[in-house]
């Protein structure tokens, strides 16, 4: 019963996509055309606020230098300031890629996925491996991993459990660092309206290590906060959907050329022996560049790397 009530509650959610890209929205991206300024009052107290804020911050309140600083990058202060306060999206049906991959996670059965993704992980972490708020992560990851089967195709299949499990950690612990700060953010404001302060008083006391609060928090987002939480912290909703995007589209493309190399790897390096499907995964070995690319070490069936 307590499953019906928390799907019922879930799939009542609707995140406003389009009011997240809004926020989120830089200036550059605002002066291209695709939103709208909104006309109101009230947004022109907005506007005049962002400004001053903006000319404050680039050139410590000297508006002559403000306007220098803005001709550098040929923009007209005319043209920007109807862009510093609210706008609308032009076209709600060209939304970028990372926006769609949100409205993917929120659209996803949370009570389905997350066992089975926490299973599937453990292949590739240690049994004590654990990430902040990992179980909240979880429908990101199998999102992710959705868009990389389609991408990926057939080639996918060269991988074993485990190495599909090395790929997901490593996106989980990349989401992990990205939202931890934020999330016990809103955990500790969750936990503060759970217990008093003389609770936590003598929780600390006793150095208790329940885990009740924190499974009531993980419930309650999966359960449908995790909508509004994605509004209303625009550009880390933004940074996640990026994240996952690049992530997808870096390991399509090194499947896709493992599979189109594997007979020439096969070949010049292992005397044309079999050396069977990637049982191992060492990523993230440099820095990330064009993209999500980084160096990757690969480990085959055979033992051969």
């Amino acid at each position: 019963m307590k499953h019906q009530l928390i799907e019922k509650k879930q799939h009542d959610q609707k995140i406003n996509i389009c009011k997240i890209v809004e926020k989120a929205s830089s200036i550059f991206e605002r002066l291209q055309g695709n939103f709208i300024p909104e006309t109101s009052q009230d947004n022109e107290k907005i506007i005049q606020k962002n400004l001053e804020y903006w000319c404050q911050k680039i050139a410590k309140g000297d508006w002559q230098l403000f306007n220098k600083r803005l001709e550098w990058d040929n923009i007209k202060l005319k043209e920007v300031q109807q862009f510093l306060g609210n706008v609308s999206v032009k076209n709600q049906q060209n939304l970028p890629d990372w926006a769609k991959i949100l409205k993917e996670v929120v659209a996803l059965n949370h009570q389905i996925y997350t066992s089975d993704i926490k299973q599937k992980l453990a292949n590739g972490k240690g049994s004590k491996d654990k990430y902040p708020f990992e179980e909240i992560l979880y429908p990101f990851i199998q999102v992710a991993r959705n868009k990389l089967v389609e991408k990926a195709g057939m080639n996918y299949e060269i991988l074993t459990a485990s190495a599909v499990a090395c790929f997901e950690v490593n996106l989980l612990q990349e989401l992990s660092w990205l939202t931890s700060n934020t999330l016990y953010l809103e955990f500790s404001l969750f936990r503060s309206r759970q217990t008093s302060s003389i609770q936590r008083l003598l929780q600390d006391l006793s150095r208790t290590n329940s885990t009740k609060v924190y499974e009531m928090f993980v419930s309650k987002m999966l359960a449908g906060d995790l909508v509004s939480f994605l509004e209303e912290y625009a550009v880390l909703s933004r940074l996640i959907g990026k994240t996952i995007s690049l992530w997808v589209e870096a390991n399509a493309e090194f499947l896709n050329r493992l599979a189109l190399d594997l007979p020439q790897i096969k070949n010049t390096f292992f005397a044309n022996q079999e050396i069977g499907k990637v049982i191992d995964l060492k990523l993230s070995l440099s820095d990330h560049h064009n993209g999500r690319r980084s160096v990757i070490i690969l480990t085959f069936s055979s033992g051969d790397k």
